[in-house]
């Protein structure tokens, strides 16, 4: 994963940086059961849970990170797009990441169990889209001071703070 991230940094188009972030997504996208919809007593079921998650809680943070750098930075992924279309969330950081520019597709992605954060994220144009997501909402993503959502952030209506 680290690799392929580095081939990301250096890729000499941004075409070849997308398809190196669209393989990173297409990972995360993969079948995957969380802990919670496990067999009870699976030691085999177990195992492949705790080796696929420690996969995917290396690739949340590859992600987040590069969206961290200012988008003058050449290894910046900000303004590029990410597909988590389907991906079962059940935990890691999104903390402090910039959504500028490009399409985010959260459509169908699952929020299952564990800390998934948005804690500092910024979203300033493009499109992030939780519109289809299931679970309950990642921490930080849903204004809670009565502020409006950002422009361009989509999230289902459960979602939404109430209203006074």
């Amino acid at each position: 994963m680290y690799a392929l991230a580095g081939l990301a940094d250096d890729a000499p188009t941004r075409d070849l940086r997308q398809t190196c972030i669209d393989v990173l997504c297409a990972y995360l996208r993969l079948p995957y059961t969380a802990e919670p919809d496990l067999p009870p007593g699976d030691a085999d079921a177990r195992h492949l849970y705790l080796f696929l998650r420690e996969v995917r809680h290396t690739v949340i943070p590859l992600i987040r990170d590069h969206l961290r750098l200012p988008l003058e930075h050449p290894s910046s992924w900000q303004g590029h797009g990410l597909d988590f279309t389907g991906v079962v969330f059940d935990g890691g950081s999104f903390g402090g990441a910039v959504f500028s520019g490009g399409k985010v597709s959260f459509d169908r992605a699952v929020f299952s169990g564990g800390t998934v954060s948005f804690e500092h994220s910024v979203f300033s144009g493009g499109t992030v889209d939780f519109s289809a997501a299931r679970g309950g909402p990642p921490s930080g993503l849903v204004p809670s001071n009565g502020q409006p959502l950002p422009a361009g952030l989509r999230i289902p209506n459960p979602w939404n703070p109430p209203t006074a």
